[in-house]
């Protein structure tokens, strides 16, 4: 019960709410016991004695009890209600915040439909233990103790019957708890199964049709769902034999109480008061029991939910924070405020203003060097949590650098980064010193002193990048070519730092990356991905995701540099119209001149542009590109592109195969020097195009 333990540590800023709900749990209790006691009194001192004024006082007393019981369990549904939710959301809110801070590499692991899980069905069921069920099991308790004190007081022999009943009826519960938990792991596990193949589904609802797959769908949805029911099956048949012995034994208390109470009332040492207060309490303390074994079953899921909680909260981030975080030039620290455990829901609120960062405009120049960089994806095939892998054996769905749905193989890898060349080496580049130790500084995490990454992938993985060495001066264009599976789109993503390099260093304006304070080096790159991500809203909000700031002259100013001003304007509400979710109701064109108008609005140092016009036709590719070629200007651009038109005045074009540069230069050199270049270069202008 360890999980357990610690989720009520989340009661921690509700104290005063749990001490209230703590006195209302035990005032009925102690209601319920002096029933008994007046109904003795009743039947003893009023009915037996035909005193009429007995009967009236026993009688509202009673009253009172009842009155006062339900008054207290009134508010400990309150508290109830306020203790439950707040839980919820600290824990929602810990969890989501944690998932935030994770990077690719972290996420590469994981389904979405186990992350839901855990943010939904887990935090609920932790949620009614942790209210209802703790209530409910302190409830018992106290009632089971309190029954079998009033027992003995009113005869000991008769309780001491009971209480070898009672012991053998703890004894089931207690078995029946240690052999229910592990079997809610496994439910949890099987939900978090189905709802992985449920949100898969729905998100790929357009290939399954196109496919003609719904069938395949169907079955894989069946399959998942008779997993699921038949382990709530066997846990169900578990509880079904419990609750037999249980009655059981139960009306074996009560043959025993009336076989010899009733012998001791004919031989006078009990009364007929006494003996109807004994089997009261003897219902009181059974009553409880039988409830347990329901309890049982919530502990235990409970528990299950508390470990899968945990276990998702307690794993680290890949990508560490250096110890001393370069924060660019003329900046200031930057705080950053987490919420976890111990923090309320009302001071999270009160909090959310001082999470957001006002970073200095311009802190970088915008040099970028790749130091004999080499990376690879994890290809671990024993993962001991259940992201990486599912029952049989198939990794989790995830998406490449550029947006792309990109499905893992068996041993989890990217299926277009599987062919990589492990054995090229870059030829030589314009790598150089850097002064002061900057590029290996050894308090950056995860970094050896001579500035070799630490391996985080596994010893067992697909090499993608192998010894890229490349030098960028500020405001310099890089065009990134190469066949599906060369590198490109892992390249970029490792200069904001979604993953961190398995050898070798990526400089920014001579700081290695993992220096970087995160915040800052990704405020001051801006990226346009294949697949363009819309978020539900307005086109205003999507426009200004990374400057929420932003004057609307800003953002209209960047629209109209996207080429997206015009088709915004023609909409119902213009910048105010209703984006929904994904995008649903843009194109892909429009969706893509959001996402770039996005990128312009923060005014990056450094420009990233993935296929960014794959969606766009060409008039508006040509019309965008001519804007793109002025908003370049002053800035560093990498733009990965399929088309050779669109990178042809690049200051540097880099010729990715197998992982490695397979040539660089201009356009003009490599036409003349590079059979790769040419290849592509005349298959898709043609033999006679002009250079």
């Amino acid at each position: 019960m360890k999980a357990l333990r610690r989720a009520i540590q989340f009661m921690r800023p509700y104290r005063t709410i749990v001490l209230f709900g703590l006195i209302t749990t035990i005032l009925p209790v102690i209601m319920e016991l002096v029933v008994p006691r007046l109904m003795q009194y009743i039947v003893d001192q009023g009915i037996r004695a035909s005193n009429m004024n007995a009967i009236y006082r026993g009688s509202a007393l009673m009253f009172g009890s009842a009155l006062l019981g339900a008054l207290a369990t009134l508010g400990q549904g309150f508290a109830r209600a306020q203790l439950s939710q707040g839980i919820a959301f600290d824990m929602r809110t810990q969890l989501f915040t944690h998932i935030q801070s994770l990077s690719y590499a972290d996420l590469d692991r994981m389904q979405t439909g186990q992350l839901m899980t855990r943010l939904s069905s887990d935090v609920d069921t932790v949620r009614m233990f942790s209210s209802a069920g703790l209530a409910l099991l302190l409830r018992a308790l106290l009632m089971i103790g309190g029954s079998m004190v009033m027992l003995f007081v009113t005869d000991w022999e008769l309780a001491s019957i009971m209480l070898v009943l009672l012991a053998i009826m703890g004894l089931i519960l207690r078995t029946l708890l240690r052999t229910t938990q592990p079997l809610f792991v496994q439910v949890q596990q099987k939900l978090a199964k189905l709802n992985t193949i449920v949100q898969e589904n729905l998100a790929g609802v357009r290939v399954v049709k196109a496919y003609v797959r719904e069938r395949f769908e169907i079955d894989r949805f069946i399959d998942s769902s008779l997993d699921y029911r038949d382990q709530n099956i066997q846990v169900g048949r578990l509880m079904a034999m419990a609750l037999p012995s249980l009655a059981l034994f139960t009306n074996v208390g009560i043959v025993a109480i009336v076989w010899w109470g009733g012998a001791s009332v004919i031989g006078g040492r009990l009364t007929v008061g006494e003996l109807i207060a004994f089997n009261n309490y003897l219902m009181i303390g059974m009553a409880p029991l039988l409830l347990l074994s329901n309890m049982i079953m919530m502990v235990s899921r409970a528990e299950a939910s508390a470990q899968r909680y945990f276990e998702l909260i307690d794993s680290k981030p890949r990508i560490q924070r250096a110890a001393t975080p370069y924060l660019g030039m003329d900046a200031t620290p930057v705080a950053s405020n987490g919420h976890g455990a111990g923090q309320s829901a009302d001071n999270a609120v009160q909090e959310r203003s001082s999470q957001t960062r006002t970073l200095p405009k311009r802190v970088m120049q915008g040099r970028v060097v790749f130091d004999k960089v080499s990376f690879h994806y994890d290809n671990r095939q024993n993962e001991e949590d259940d992201f990486a892998v599912d029952d049989k054996g198939f990794a989790p769905n995830h998406r490449n650098g550029a947006g792309s749905v990109v499905h893992a193989g068996r041993n989890g890898h990217h299926a277009n980064d599987a062919a990589m060349d492990s054995s090229a080496v870059a030829p030589n580049g314009t790598g150089r010193q850097f002064a002061n130790g900057a590029a290996h500084d050894p308090a950056i995490n995860g970094i050896t002193p001579n500035g070799t990454a630490a391996n985080q992938y596994g010893t067992n993985a697909v090499e993608v990048l192998s010894q890229v060495s490349f030098a960028v001066e500020p405001g310099q264009q890089i065009a990134l070519l190469g066949a599906t599976g060369s590198g490109k789109s892992t390249l970029i993503n490792l200069l904001p730092r979604f993953y961190d390099v398995t050898d070798g260093a990526i400089l920014i304006d001579d700081v290695d990356v993992r220096q970087w304070a995160p915040e800052v080096l990704r405020s001051h790159i801006g990226m346009v991905l294949q697949e363009s991500t819309l978020f539900s809203g307005t086109v205003r909000e999507n426009i200004a995701y990374g400057r929420p700031d932003a004057s609307m002259d800003e953002i209209i100013a960047a629209a109209i540099a996207a080429q997206a001003h015009d088709f915004i304007s023609a909409m119902p509400d213009g910048y105010e119209s209703i984006v929904e979710a994904r995008g649903a109701n843009l194109s892909g064109g429009q969706k893509q001149r959001v996402a770039i108008a996005r990128a312009l609005l923060i005014d990056p140092s450094i420009l990233i542009l993935d296929d960014s016009a794959s969606a766009l036709d060409f008039e508006t590719e040509v019309r965008l590109q001519a804007a793109l070629d002025k908003l370049m200007q002053g800035r560093t651009t990498f733009v990965v592109a399929q088309r050779i038109s669109s990178v042809i005045n690049a200051d540097q074009i880099l010729v990715l195969d197998g992982g490695h540069i397979a040539a660089r230069g201009a356009h003009a050199d490599l036409l003349a020097s590079s059979p790769i270049y040419q290849d592509i270069y005349y298959s898709q202008l043609g033999e006679d195009a002009p250079v």
